[in-house]
């Protein structure tokens, strides 16, 4: 063979190996990018739902305000199981659907007390499973829930479904949890998960007069062991801000006879507990200390008055969603689990004599401490 023709083919083939590699390439525009997709059972079936947002319409927001509505379709796959539901919807999404882009996961009550088990294993399993996204738990309808816009006609992406931490910073209450805690602490021994619930808000914000709903996180759903154990409401749960080391800022009215003297901005709780037994069963002591301001101040009201009230006020908040958690036989401040970690071979103990863990005396006391870094713009500094 000719020497030339032979150096020709092999340049030819060492070309072909220097190629990109991008065989199996498609057109993005011609994709499904699903943005949060949802959990439900009725009937011995399961439902998914699936959220997908326009992203040139999102792409278009970064522009400039938009004049027309948002644009959100979701889809609804029903089957045996979790797989097949999700595969029901693949016969309308007319091209290739992805999953890859989900930051917002939610799960109806049905859902949850059917099992935990049901959709935690098929979607974990999925190669497409990333572990960062956001859960909730909820029950209202999901295809309401998935179709509630923004405000100004932004898309439903810079909603607390997809976008929950930047509100929960200014109006700390229910701490949103993402996938991976989530699916870790149900399966750790003697932990609860406190999974926030979105509902929809029918009638707090209007548009020129007319109803405009509105996401909102409205209570939790308690789970220890994979089992639901009940829905507290978010007067219920008041007292959890306090016992949450992730609370920047959260409001405290102080009341005196009936009237409100003044309001607090609270927030960075510290918490220190210790623990005993008393005839085998554990008893816990809180000591909790806070950093905050005065916002509202009445005129007939000390700064020392205040303090003395917050304190009573907090004491009171954090029992009250301790006792509301126990009649759910909820560990709502992870009291068990400090008992689990601490003292593994009397909780074992307790565990085996099938004993109760939590009763409405567990929580033996609270103690809290309040610092006051400023008053306000009207009011000199307290630093001390």
């Amino acid at each position: 063979m000719n020497p030339i023709r032979i150096v020709g083919i092999a340049s030819a083939a060492l070309a072909t190996l220097s190629l990109t590699g991008c065989w199996d390439s498609s057109d993005i525009e011609k994709n499904r990018y699903v943005s949060a997709i949802a959990f439900d059972y009725a009937d011995h079936r399961h439902t998914m739902f699936a959220q997908m947002l326009d992203f040139s319409y999102v792409a278009k927001q970064e522009k400039g305000k938009s004049e027309s509505p948002p644009v959100t379709y979701v889809g609804k796959g029903v089957g045996a199981t979790v797989n097949m539901a999700a595969n029901h919807l693949y016969q309308t999404a007319q091209q290739k659907t992805l999953w890859s882009h989900i930051t917002s996961i939610v799960v109806t009550e049905a859902a949850l007390k059917e099992g935990v088990q049901g959709f935690e294993d098929a979607y974990d399993r999925f190669y497409d499973t990333r572990f960062s996204q956001w859960i909730y738990g909820t029950r209202d309808n999901i295809e309401t829930l998935f179709t509630t816009p923004d405000l100004f006609n932004m898309s439903s992406i810079s909603t607390i479904l997809h976008e929950p931490i930047s509100n929960y910073k200014q109006r700390s209450w229910i701490k949103p949890i993402r996938w991976l805690h989530f699916f870790a602490d149900i399966l750790e021994p003697g932990k609860t998960v406190v999974l926030p619930t979105l509902s929809v808000n029918q009638s707090q914000w209007k548009k020129n007069r007319e109803a405009e709903p509105k996401l909102q996180v409205s209570g939790a759903f308690l789970i220890s062991g994979k089992t639901v154990k009940g829905w507290l409401s978010n007067d219920q749960l008041i007292g959890l801000r306090w016992m949450n080391p992730g609370t920047e800022r959260t409001p405290l009215p102080i009341m005196d006879g009936g009237r409100v003297i003044g309001v607090l901005s609270l927030g960075s709780p510290k918490v220190k507990m210790r623990e005993t037994f008393v005839k085998g069963l554990p008893r816990y002591r809180i000591k909790l200390s806070v950093k905050g301001n005065i916002v509202e101040m009445n005129d007939a009201a000390t700064e020392q008055e205040m303090k003395r009230l917050a304190k009573s006020l907090i004491r009171k908040e954090i029992r009250e969603t301790f006792l509301h958690a126990v009649a759910l036989k909820a560990d709502i401040y992870q009291l068990d689990y400090s008992t689990y970690v601490h003292h593994y071979d009397r909780w074992k103990r307790i565990e085996k004599q099938g004993n109760v863990h939590l009763t409405k005396d567990s929580l033996e006391s609270i103690d809290v401490d309040i610092k006051l870094m400023h008053s306000g713009m009207l009011r000199t500094y307290v630093l001390e």
